[in-house]
């Protein structure tokens, strides 16, 4: 859409105005921020959402203005109207052929660790069960990203179900591989919305937010060492949204900060109870 944006509103200018390269750029940029004030507006879309896709909007944007100008400026040359109409009406047809080639959503792992001055022993019911976070004050918390609270487990061993609660709903973590003090691996059955979008409206519930990205199983690993335990957690998850690994840099920030305050509070009170 940000392409076709950028190719209508240069056909629509260069109607009246010859243009430079530059100029007819300017106008696709503006075509694109003046639709996305208009999402903003309508309660289609939140403001983190859409400043998160700028870079990207703007860049298709460019590029789509930038492919009419080229093609105006053969047209004219070469006086065969036609060509610059065609390709316009054309155009569309990348919309509607998004959807058929939707291809199966990559998978990403983000890693972290932290050396613990304690026995696994000591640090594994901690892992299992995490207690209350306080909140950590990180600029995209306060955007409204899912901030983490705690994590119980029900019952013991595989096929126990660990909870985590964040402030947009719970997680069902299944436990696949329980391996007492060394090593814990969850399924994740349900991942909360990734996100509260801050909006000028009270309630705003936009369609990506559901079902485009899902966390499919975190683990924790404890090693032995001297003096102390590598205390290893990594996450694995799928994102549905283009370009993947441009999203996938917003979504690893995020959950490379939930591991940090998992694996530091596991850490705190590891190290306090000696």
């Amino acid at each position: 859409m940000p392409f076709v944006l950028g190719a209508l509103s240069t056909w629509l200018y260069l109607r009246r105005h010859p243009a430079t390269l530059k100029e007819v750029q300017r106008v696709s940029c503006l075509a694109v921020l003046c639709v996305g004030g208009l999402l903003f507006g309508l309660a289609v879309e939140g403001l983190v959402c859409l400043l998160m896709a700028t870079p990207i909007a703007l860049l298709l944007a460019l590029m789509g203005g930038s492919v009419v100008w080229e093609i105006h400026r053969a047209n004219s040359r070469k006086s065969n109207t036609p060509v610059l109409g065609v390709v316009f009406l054309s155009l569309p047809a990348l919309m509607f052929g998004e959807p058929l080639g939707r291809p199966t959503p990559p998978t990403f792992t983000v890693r972290s660790e932290l050396f613990v001055a304690a026995s696994p022993e000591r640090l594994w019911p901690l892992v299992v069960d995490v207690t209350e976070i306080p909140p950590d004050g990180q600029v995209w918390s306060r955007l409204g990203m899912a901030t983490f609270h705690r994590a119980w487990t029900e019952g013991q061993g595989v096929g126990a179900i660990r909870y985590c609660e964040f402030d947009t709903g719970l997680a069902r973590e299944p436990v696949e591989v329980w391996e007492p003090p060394h090593r814990l691996k969850l399924r994740v059955e349900t991942t909360p919305t990734p996100l509260k979008e801050l909006s000028i409206y009270e309630h705003l519930h936009a369609p990506h937010l559901k079902g485009y990205y899902e966390v499919r199983s975190a683990e924790f690993e404890l090693r032995p060492i001297s003096g102390g335990t590598r205390l290893i957690g990594t996450t694995c998850y799928q994102h549905g949204l283009w370009p993947a690994e441009y999203w996938a840099w917003w979504c690893g920030l995020v959950v490379k900060d939930l591991q940090h305050r998992v694996l530091s509070q596991a850490k705190h009170r590891a190290e306090a109870q000696r």
